[in-house]
């Protein structure tokens, strides 16, 4: 890295991409290709380690299901197919989500156009509920 990531210098605060700076420089004169550097490696680490531990213990189980059959089999293959489905059931839910904000926002759309329609209509009268 050419810089270090965490050192703060307020005189290069947000500049420009440029040969000495290549992504340029945050609000606090950071480095950001030194900080995009660091944040790599941390992220990289953190998917090898998750792959390996997913790895080895999918695999353990793979074995024990293998050796054991019946009800460890059983088991094993539940607890795989709901590790599968969850991504489906979390995307599922975010689309019920999205929808009931919609039809919320949709209610109170036509809500507001109601009562501008009655304000109309009544040239500032009470409006009938």
């Amino acid at each position: 890295m050419p810089y270090d990531p965490l050192a703060s210098d307020t005189a290069a605060t947000l500049q420009a991409p440029s040969l000495r700076h290549w992504f340029g420089t945050d609000l606090l004169g950071r480095d950001i290709f030194s900080r995009v550097v660091v944040a790599t490696r941390l992220d990289f680490i953190i998917a090898l380690a998750s792959v390996a531990l997913v790895f080895v213990m999918g695999g353990f189980a793979g074995i024990a299901a293998g050796f054991f059959g019946g009800w460890t089999d059983r088991i094993v293959s539940r607890l795989a197919d709901t590790i599968m489905a969850f991504p489906l059931f979390v995307l599922a839910m975010a689309s019920w989500r999205r929808s009931q904000y919609r039809d919320q926002h949709r209610h109170r759309d036509r809500d507001r156009k109601l009562s501008a329609l009655c304000a109309r209509r009544t040239r500032g009268s009470q409006c009938a509920a």
